[in-house]
């Protein structure tokens, strides 16, 4: 069977949850619209000698007897390690980009990081690289899953390129920290004019909104880089009301992720990554 061109399956993937969102194109006075046929939320036990292991197991489950469609995968930013890579001149491809990262990702991570795939992405030309590092098995273990369903996996993307490509026509020329929350995680991204200048993931437990400030003051101080904001953009869609200790410096912006317009009736917090535009 075929998948089909007009239905997409978008999945997030991360330790402890599998969240998936069917679409389908319908046509209206106005064109083709996009619209929810399913969305399912399956918990999973992070167990193994792979923390990715239990959701691709369910990820697996799911799919079976499924009507196939093009897929997107968004990987968990636990599954995904992340460096800045100071730009050369002397670059003159993608190769040597990504030559100069795992370079730079072996120093940070050692000799186990040589096997990683890597990608990197550029803001703007002569900018520091921003470069993510994932485990081939992952990546192999998805590619023959879904090949093995009779879909076709488009891209796999991690969530913090993800949510920041999203938000960043109102991160444009901002100073200070983009924090992504997951359960049990948080990313953060420190921005210089709306661009990344460095990253680093952390695990935090059920008291990180009252330990963020002190995190973002230690990471500010390690960072040694010439970037002094009191801003906090947090990406913590599934999170209710989130404050911060009363009294402290930081100013706390709540970003509001952009959903593609025919989602909307549909919309739920803990399947953002899913319905978001892309």
């Amino acid at each position: 069977m075929l998948p089909s061109l007009r239905d997409q399956i978008t999945v997030l993937v991360s330790p402890e949850q599998l969240r998936l969102v069917r679409t389908g194109a319908q046509l209206t006075r106005r064109g083709l619209s996009e619209r929810v046929l399913d969305k399912k939320s399956i918990p999973c036990i992070a167990d193994g000698e792979y923390s990715w292991s239990a959701a691709l197991q369910a990820l697996q489950e799911a799919l079976g007897g499924v009507k196939p469609a093009s897929a997107r995968v968004i990987l968990s930013n636990q599954f995904v390690h992340y460096a800045m890579v100071p730009w050369n001149e002397a670059l003159s491809n993608d190769r040597e980009a990504v030559a100069l990262a795992r370079h730079s990702f072996v120093q940070l991570y050692g000799a186990s990081a040589d096997a990683w795939v890597l990608r990197t992405n550029q803001d703007a030309p002569g900018a520091e690289l921003l470069a993510c590092g994932i485990d081939p098995r992952l990546l192999e273990s998805l590619r023959v899953m879904f090949v093995a369903a009779k879909f076709r996996l488009k891209s796999v993307q991690p969530a913090l390129m993800a949510a920041y490509n999203n938000g960043k026509s109102s991160l444009r020329g901002r100073n200070g920290w983009f924090v992504q929350y997951e359960e049990g995680c948080l990313c953060l991204a420190l921005l210089q004019q709306g661009r990344c200048r460095s990253v680093r993931t952390l695990r935090v437990g059920d008291d990180w909104q009252e330990m963020l400030p002190v995190i973002l003051e230690r990471e500010a101080y390690l960072t040694e880089l010439d970037v002094s904001s009191d801003e906090i953009y947090l990406w913590a869609p599934e999170q209710g009301k989130v404050g911060l200790p009363v009294g402290g410096r930081w100013h706390l912006t709540r970003m509001q992720a952009v959903i593609r317009h025919g989602l909307m009736p549909e919309y739920e917090g803990r399947y953002t990554m899913a319905m978001m535009s892309l």
